[in-house]
């Protein structure tokens, strides 16, 4: 039976919706809308109205919803089996100074577990506070609208490049987003993200070719150190970088941060995987809207 699903990506300074149409043929996507929100006029709650009121989006149908990066915290802990049967179950008492939220606020799940060569578990887990939580159902009732699926925005934006790079799931590698200032890097083994880190980056002010070297160097740096956390090894050359950078610039950065790395660095192209609309690919400013939307869609 067809299905439709609305995922709205709703960052520092924009809102981005994608409507998707989920057949037993397949996926299409059916409406984007996208703008900033930069003035203090702006209000969100009028926006995400507007999309059925303005724009043609199907109130019936089912919503999912970015949280802010900077309301999501991720963390890696090591434990034993014991111990990750207790983060499943709910238990998070050993990880309650672990986050910058109170322990009393945590609402927290395990994202990815891998087991390590001691036999213990790498665990990546991942915590909003009770309050940001309750602050964003409080937007979204403003408009009417209720949301079945509140989600990180990086596991958004990789299911969408997993539907657009399938070959990402075969191996390790290094996931570059950049927007909105927000520079985040996920590393994937296999079908687990092992690590995510959110790093806020503030552009220096000289002429483009330095912007652009710049921050092909703190890419490459981030990269680097993130890999080494994960693996404790360094970043060789049989691992792949993909590379998410809504600068105009991505072209320039990518041999740069190859350069840098000594791997091969892959710009993604629009959801191939998914039908675009009227031939339009929505390009990458859409990735966590579309994700978001799948996410509902295609559960597995």
């Amino acid at each position: 039976m067809d299905k439709r699903c609305i995922g709205i990506d709703i960052g520092p300074a924009h809102l981005r919706a994608a409507q998707i149409l989920g057949t037993p043929d397949g996926f299409r996507i059916e409406k984007v809308f996208g703008t900033a929100t930069r003035r203090a006029s702006d209000s969100l709650p009028e926006i995400i109205r507007s999309l059925f009121t303005d724009h043609g989006f199907d109130r019936r149908a089912e919503v999912a919803v970015s949280m802010p990066h900077e309301a999501v915290f991720f963390r890696n802990v090591q434990t034993d089996g014991a111990g990750l049967e207790q983060l499943r179950r709910g238990d998070w008492t050993a990880l309650e100074n672990s986050f910058p939220i109170a322990p009393d606020e945590v609402i927290a799940q395990v994202c990815s577990s891998s087991k390590c060569a001691d036999g213990k578990y790498s665990v990546l887990t991942a915590a909003v506070s009770k309050t940001s939580l309750d602050e964003m159902q409080e937007m979204l009732g403003g408009a009417h609208i209720h949301s079945r699926l509140f989600e990180a925005p990086v596991f958004a934006f990789l299911l969408a490049l997993a539907v657009n790079n399938p070959r990402i799931k075969g191996g390790r590698a290094t996931v570059v987003y950049f927007y909105d200032a927000c520079l985040t890097l996920a590393v994937i083994a296999g079908n687990d993200v092992r690590m995510v880190r959110n790093i806020p980056i503030t552009m220096p002010s000289k002429s483009k070719a330095d912007l652009v070297q710049a921050l092909a160097r703190t890419i490459a740096s981030e990269i680097r150190l993130t890999w080494h956390k994960a693996f404790a090894e360094a970043i060789d050359q049989d691992a792949e970088v993909f590379l998410l950078i809504n600068t105009g610039e991505s072209d320039s950065l990518q041999p740069l941060v190859e350069s840098n790395l000594n791997c091969r660095v892959t710009i993604p192209t629009s959801l191939f995987g998914v039908d675009s609309l009227a031939g339009r690919q929505p390009g990458f400013s859409y990735y966590v809207a579309e994700g978001l939307a799948l996410r509902v869609l295609a559960p597995a």
